[in-house]
């Protein structure tokens, strides 16, 4: 007899190592997983504070240029260029000027009326 009690004493107690495997898995990659959020959190924003200073340098460079343009492009210095010899303008001759009027051929009574994006009576 006490062989029988002695194969129920000595068995492991199964169930419970299974959940508190699977307590502790669960726990385990909990924690992994809320230490890669965290990591890449870091990365992110590690990566956000990059293209902030890359986006504030473009910036910087944006507004020289501007400022620049405007010099360049100001009265004063296309005058100059001008004199200099930069610009060189070719004339227009008579026979390249279209003139519209009453002595124009095919014109005849026709009467100029003003361009509108309104569409008149047909």
């Amino acid at each position: 007899m006490s062989a029988n009690r002695r194969r129920h004493i000595n068995a492991l107690p199964g169930i419970k190592l299974l959940m508190g495997f699977t307590v502790g898995t669960i726990a385990l990659l909990t924690g992994l997983g809320y230490v890669y959020c965290q990591n890449q959190l870091h990365r992110m924003s590690d990566e956000k504070g990059k293209l902030e200073r890359e986006y504030q340098r473009l910036q910087t460079l944006t507004e020289a240029v501007e400022v620049t343009v405007a010099k360049l492009s100001s009265p004063q210095e296309l005058k100059k260029k001008f004199d200099n010899g930069f610009f060189k303008l070719n004339e227009i001759t008579t026979d390249r000027i279209v003139r519209i009027g009453p002595a124009t051929p095919g014109f005849e009574g026709k009467e100029l009326r003003a361009i509108s994006n309104e569409r008149g009576n047909p």
